[in-house]
């Protein structure tokens, strides 16, 4: 790519290639000051994993001549090398190179620049051998291609040095002629893909196609990639966990990205948050964060305040329902209205995405939808008194021990559900032939 270095060391100061500034500018940061750094790795003018490890083990370099020049003790040395290493949170890469370099500093400053500079040519090396490595793995299973790739985010020469890493492996296949086009995630909110992954591509001389993140599954699962390459380290460690997880979330999008936003921070393992996920009274609320700007709650009650009353009373009747499979037929026995109003009221469901018709006249409630409605169905019970009878008798008009079970939770007192509701008298038993 014709473009100055994404990270350098020169006349000791950094060079860094502001990624704030692109696709529009390309321009470069010239960086002498532990402050300036710092400044650019928390506005993202720097960023990306090992591109951040590197910048980090370059800075405590930097650390030490500009505390050379002002006369720091080592106590002020110190203070400002863990200012570097704290300035992404997230990044494992940059506190570990931090600590990594700045073990070298009772051996000289010409030994630390060293050991930086050796930390920023084994980062670029070390994206080029992932790079032709998860090219030749990815063309075993998938044939010769040339092959349609989706990827996320951006994980090239920006983020990463060398060819970058999941980028670095489409960038192989390109090389190979191995690569037909590459979809790529808009990346919300901060646009990485858009603005850094579609500009590497196009350096590149790359065939893309740009998507936004919602779109994503709907390709994937209309066959539009024949792959897709994303950065996987943490799924690969802990696949027993992420199956748990995408299970407890319902595979539901929403659910799933809350879940990432919480997994982003290092002292979380996906194992920890999905033994969470099992404990947790409700799934909602290990999936309504602090910090998350927009938890499962909020998102479901925006599709739920949509609906018409009778199609808000028939969702909340519905997490009464005793499988995730339900008809019209059951919808219409627990609203106690007619099938041509209960389908009515199924299709106001569907095309709010409450409900999914995966087959005609069936329809499937992600479990966690469900719990939302079944919290809402609670609260229906405890505020309106009438709401207690509209609960009994869907139940009456549903013989199934779950439902009466679940009824019973809400209407006011078991001994009363029970007389409110008998349970069915047998039937005649058949005489053997």
């Amino acid at each position: 790519m014709d473009h100055p270095d994404v990270l350098a060391w020169r006349d000791g100061h950094i060079e860094a290639l502001d990624q704030t500034a692109l696709p529009h500018q390309v321009r470069t940061l010239r960086i002498g000051t532990v402050d300036e750094l710092v400044r650019a790795i928390t506005s993202l003018a720097i960023r990306g994993a090992p591109v951040l490890g590197a910048a980090g083990a370059l800075g405590v370099a930097l650390a030490v001549r500009q505390g050379s020049d002002e006369g720091w003790n080592d106590t002020r040395l110190a203070a400002e090398i863990a200012r570097i290493a704290a300035a992404r949170p997230t990044a494992v890469n940059l506190s570990r190179e931090v600590a990594a370099v700045a073990a070298r500093i009772g051996d000289g400053s010409a030994a630390v620049e060293g050991a930086a500079l050796a930390v920023l040519e084994s980062t670029g090396a070390t994206s080029l051998r992932i790079s032709a490595r998860g090219a030749e793995y990815l063309l075993q299973p998938c044939g010769a291609g040339p092959l349609r790739v989706h990827t996320h985010c951006n994980t090239g020469a920006l983020a990463c040095l060398g060819w970058g890493t999941a980028l670095g492996v489409i960038r192989a296949l390109h090389v190979a002629g191995a690569l037909s086009h590459v979809i790529v995630d808009e990346t919300r909110p901060l646009l990485q893909g858009a603005r850094l992954t579609c500009w590497e591509l196009g350096q590149l001389g790359i065939e893309h196609q740009l998507a936004c993140d919602g779109a994503a599954p709907f390709l994937i699962s209309q066959g539009r990639a024949d792959a897709v390459v994303v950065g996987a380290d943490r799924i690969a460690a802990e696949p027993g966990a992420v199956e748990e997880i995408i299970r407890l979330c319902g595979q539901l999008p929403l659910a799933l990205a809350i879940v990432s936003a919480r997994a982003a921070h290092p002292g979380f393992t996906l194992d920890s948050i999905a033994a969470e996920l099992q404990r947790t009274h409700s799934r909602l609320d290990a999936l309504g964060p602090a910090g998350v700007a927009c938890d499962a709650r909020t998102v479901f009650s925006w599709s739920y305040h949509h609906l018409s009353p009778q199609a808000c009373r028939l969702f909340r009747l519905l997490s009464l329902h005793p499988a995730s499979d339900i008809t019209a037929a059951a919808s219409a026995s627990l609203l106690g209205a007619p099938p041509d109003e209960a389908n009515r009221l199924m299709a106001e469901l569907t095309n709010t995405s409450l409900l999914t018709e995966y087959r005609p006249g069936r329809y499937s409630f992600h479990d966690l939808i469900r719990a939302y409605a079944a919290e809402l169905v609670g609260q229906w019970a405890h505020n309106h008194p009438a709401a207690r009878d509209a609960i009994t008798h869907a139940a009456a008009r549903d013989p199934s021990p779950s439902v009466r079970k679940k009824a019973s939770w809400y209407a006011p007192g078991g001994t009363i559900y029970e007389r409110t509701v008998p349970r069915p008298a047998p039937g005649p038993r058949r005489r053997g032939r």
